[in-house]
């Protein structure tokens, strides 16, 4: 992600300044850096701040403070007024993607959204929400895309939908798995594992992929012969020792043959 532009100097320091002192005006703010600017002590800017009327319901305490802050805040150098502004962000920043994962959680993640695969397996086809969904180990007749707009904007996992959605409509669209309407279950299980897309344990049991099948039904040792040795009866005569001596004999049959017939012919 790109840096963000740097901030104006008096922008930062009034960020700076709401973020550490959230009950304090941006005009008492104002009114406190000109004091301090205009030589006065924090203590004098406070009780002008106060005589003027501007104390309300707040600990003298909370005014000096700020007043501190804004004379450090005064008087520091650029980069470090854009590297206090930075490290705010970034808190901002922490602080949203925790909120969103909260809210996900939830939205998406309670024990009601589970996906129910044995029913899902009893049908033919899915669609491309349904299969989505079910990849997501999400149960379709719950996560609606009208329960899916209800996500505060930003939410980690109505992007991973969406992006994986695109992906699935993609993949239909030229026939790998089927095609938007009717995606065919196993054609998707093994396509996504292919693809490196992440599976959950259900489908990949109920929907093996045919190596994975073949496998099961053939010793190592089976895979291995059928590997080496190709199929096709004239291969399997030039390998083996008793189909080469039956076609020898059956050439050695024939040219008797055609000898006898010759002796026949000459003695007429």
């Amino acid at each position: 992600m790109a840096e963000a532009v740097a901030m104006q100097r008096s922008e930062a320091i009034e960020l700076i300044f709401e973020t550490e002192f959230p009950s304090v005006g941006l005009h008492e703010m104002d009114f406190l850096l000109e004091g301090v600017r205009g030589g006065l002590s924090c203590e004098a800017a406070v009780q002008a701040l106060i005589a003027r009327g501007d104390q309300v319901g707040r600990e003298t305490s909370v005014l000096a403070a700020a007043c501190e802050r804004l004379r450090e805040l005064d008087t520091l150098a650029d980069d470090d007024i854009q590297g206090a502004v930075r490290a705010i962000k970034l808190k901002e920043q922490e602080e949203e993607k925790e909120r969103l994962l909260l809210r996900d959680n939830e939205l998406f993640h309670a024990p009601a959204m589970s996906a129910d695969f044995e029913h899902y397996e009893r049908l033919a086809y899915w669609d491309v929400h349904e299969a989505t969904c079910l990849l997501l180990r999400k149960d379709p007749r719950h996560l609606t895309p009208a329960f899916l707009s209800k996500a505060p904007r930003g939410s980690p996992f109505v992007t991973e939908f969406h992006e994986l959605t695109e992906i699935l409509t993609r993949a239909a669209e030229m026939g790998s798995i089927g095609n938007k309407q009717r995606i065919e279950p196993s054609r998707l299980v093994a396509w996504a594992l292919e693809n490196k897309i992440d599976v959950p344990e259900a489908l990949a049991t109920a929907y093996p992929r045919p190596d994975a099948a073949f496998r099961q039904d053939h010793g190592d040792d089976d895979l291995l012969s059928s590997r080496a040795e190709p199929e096709g009866s004239l291969n399997r005569a030039r390998i083996d020792p008793s189909c080469a001596d039956l076609q020898n004999e059956v050439r050695r049959l024939e040219a008797q043959a055609k000898t006898e017939k010759t002796s026949n012919t000459s003695s007429h």
